[in-house]
C-alpha cells in the first residue's frame, strides 16, 4: 500500500452517531453535526437530543398514520353513503351520476391516503382541503348540512389538522436529523 493510501485509510473513520465517513481532523460530523472532538458531556447531550428527536418523530408518525386512517375512513363513508344515496333516492334525474361522484371522491381519498405514506404533508393538507370544500359545497346545496353530523365533521377536521401539524414537524425533524 502506498504511503498516501495508508494515510487516507488511517485518517478516515465513521461517525459514532450516524455512521458517515469522517476525517480525524473534523471537529463535527458533516452529516449529523455530532461533536467529534467535543467533551463527553457535549457528546452525551448531542446523543440525548438526537434520541429525544427520534422519539418525537415516532409520536408524529403515529399522528400522521391517524390522519391517513381518517382519509381511508372518509373513503369508506363515501362508498357507503353513495350506495345508500343511490338506493334510496328516486327523485333525482340521474342517481347514477351521484353514485359515481361519491365513488370518485372515495378513490381520491384512497389515493391521498396512499400518497401520504411517501409525502405526508402535501397529501394530508390536500385531504383536509378536499374535505372542507366538499362540506362547503354541501352547505351551499342545503345550509342545514353544516349542522348535520357536526360532531363527526369536527372530529375529522381535528384528526386531519393534527396530522398536518405532525407531518410538518416530522419534516422539520427529519431535516435536522438528516433522514
Amino acid at each position: 500500500m502506498s504511503t498516501e493510501a495508508n494515510e487516507i485509510a488511517t485518517t478516515i473513520t465513521t461517525c459514532f452517531s450516524c455512521g458517515n465517513n469522517i476525517s480525524h481532523d473534523d471537529v463535527y460530523c458533516t452529516n449529523c453535526g455530532y461533536p467529534l472532538q467535543g467533551t463527553i458531556e457535549e457528546r452525551d447531550q448531542f446523543m440525548n437530543n438526537r434520541n429525544y428527536k427520534h422519539m418525537e418523530l415516532h409520536e408524529m408518525n403515529r399522528k400522521i398514520k391517524s390522519g391517513t386512517t381518517t382519509m381511508y375512513v372518509l373513503a369508506g363513508f363515501c362508498v357507503i353513503g353513495g350506495v345508500i344515496f343511490y338506493a334510496v333516492t328516486s327523485e333525482l334525474e340521474n342517481p347514477m351520476a351521484v353514485l359515481i361522484m361519491y365513488l370518485v371522491l372515495a378513490a381520491i381519498y384512497v389515493g391521498l391516503a396512499l400518497w401520504s405514506k411517501k409525502q405526508p404533508l402535501p397529501a394530508i393538507v390536500s385531504g383536509l382541503i378536499l374535505y372542507i370544500i366538499v362540506q362547503l359545497l354541501a352547505m351551499i346545496e342545503d345550509p342545514m348540512n353544516i349542522v348535520k353530523g357536526i360532531i363527526f365533521k369536527i372530529i375529522i377536521i381535528v384528526y386531519l389538522i393534527k396530522a398536518v401539524r405532525s407531518a410538518s414537524d416530522a419534516q422539520r425533524i427529519k431535516k435536522e436529523l438528516n433522514l
